[in-house]
């Protein structure tokens, strides 16, 4: 076998999915956070919510309408349900199509502060034209394409996060600008076909 310097290989495991085909809600206000619960992921996604980014957002909420629908199964814990009971922040539980959920989503949260398994939901969201806010450690090293303002929006700390969203929020130009770069730039670097083809020319080219 010929040995292929790992560095050259192209992002691919694992492979996110092709969510360009689903047609997007133009007048959605649905910001999504998806993935199971108990997951490290999704632990440490809602403890920066309800620690750190509720206050904030709470402040956004009386000039923007919005609503924040955490879908995946089992419950979080009852300190962080206390925290975050409010009209405007649903628990779904498991569903059974998540491709609907980006559909009818306006935006992601991936929240993690830890670089912990969001981006294949990064590509998925991005791949339909949803507008995905979140932290560096998500993007640095590994999803080189992406650029703040451009096709994601990128936060170093809470506090800008915060910034970030309000940012958008009252901008509709901007969104849409994201949201189409966003579908742009995953059909040409991260389409899962473009990535198996790309590393099978990588490992046969002499």
């Amino acid at each position: 076998l010929k040995k292929i310097d790992i560095k050259n290989l192209y992002y691919s495991k694992p492979l996110s999915k092709d969510l360009s085909y689903l047609k997007k809600k133009n007048d959605s206000s649905v910001v999504l956070l998806i993935g199971n619960l108990r997951s490290t992921f999704m632990v440490n996604s809602l403890i920066e919510l309800s620690n750190n980014l509720i206050y904030g957002l709470k402040k956004i909420k009386k000039n923007y309408d919005f609503k924040i629908r955490i879908v995946g199964k089992f419950k979080p814990s009852s300190e962080i349900q206390k925290k975050m009971k409010f009209n405007w922040i649903k628990f779904t539980g498991w569903v059974k199509n998540s491709d609907l959920e980006y559909k009818n989503a306006k935006y992601l949260f991936t929240l993690n502060t830890y670089a912990l398994s969001a981006r294949t939901k990064i590509i998925e969201a991005m791949s339909c034209g949803t507008i995905v806010l979140t932290y560096e450690n998500n993007i640095k090293g590994i999803l080189q394409n992406m650029r703040n303002n451009n096709n994601i929006l990128i936060a170093k700390n809470s506090d800008m996060f915060i910034r970030q969203f309000e940012m958008i929020l009252k901008n509709p130009k901007l969104q849409k600008k994201i949201s189409l770069n966003a579908r742009k730039i995953c059909k040409k670097y991260y389409n899962p076909s473009t990535i198996i083809k790309k590393n099978i020319d990588l490992i046969l080219k002499k």
